[in-house]
């Protein structure tokens, strides 16, 4: 089992390492330098490159299948509601800004109608409603809910939920850098506003705002 967990946390970590190497800025002001005139491809290829690889870890990461927990009786059901509910705010975070953007799809559209290629793979926007006034990266966190979440855990599903814990913590802080070049003053306030993956600032509002209500 020791030799499955090593593998497995092995293979977790050169799929972030390659993920992160192909999404930094160097990388793509080399692909911009050498091949400008498919820059605005960049976007749709690291999609693409990164669903096969994930595809292929999927298939030959090692998956323990020890039982943490097995819920059963009304713990299954709290558990499968919290799941539905963090699904419905994955989806609605999605929803806030534009799947073609973050697909490369868009990059793909400026390619075929001879765009200029933009600064960047993708053209950022900073939301600031919806899901994204409760948490900076919804995303990060709503998955994160429905892993955690999981009425049948395994060691491997466990391993996944740490993998996912420490590459949203890592992937959040270099995504906010550069949210913080592209706007850097309405990125810095809104820092101060939402808090970053766990909505605690959002909570503390909502629980203030009760207990005012209660003491009124």
């Amino acid at each position: 089992m020791l030799s499955q967990i090593s593998g497995t946390i092995f293979l977790f970590f050169m799929y972030s390492l390659q993920h992160s190497f192909f999404a930094s800025i160097r990388i793509k002001k080399l692909f911009r330098k050498y091949l400008p005139k498919f820059f605005t491809l960049y976007r749709l290829i690291y999609t693409i490159m990164q669903a096969f690889l994930f595809i292929l870890l999927w298939i030959i990461v090692p998956k323990p299948a020890d039982i943490i927990w097995n819920l059963s009786g009304i713990w299954y059901w709290l558990f499968r509601i919290i799941q539905g509910l963090a699904f419905i705010g994955l989806l609605l975070a999605f929803s806030d800004f534009s799947l073609k953007e973050f697909t490369g799809m868009a990059g793909l559209d400026r390619f075929l109608s001879n765009q200029s290629p933009v600064y960047d793979d993708e053209i950022y926007q900073l939301n600031r409603s919806g899901m994204y006034a409760i948490s900076r990266h919804p995303i990060y966190f709503f998955t994160l809910l429905i892993f955690l979440f999981r009425p049948y855990m395994t060691l491997f599903d466990l391993l996944v939920f740490i993998w996912l814990v420490v590459y949203f913590h890592i992937g959040s802080i270099w995504e906010e850098r550069r949210m913080e070049t592209v706007f850097p003053k309405e990125y810095a306030e809104y820092k101060r506003q939402v808090s970053r993956i766990i909505p605690l600032l959002y909570l503390q509002r909502r629980l203030g705002a009760v207990m005012r209500a209660i003491i009124d």
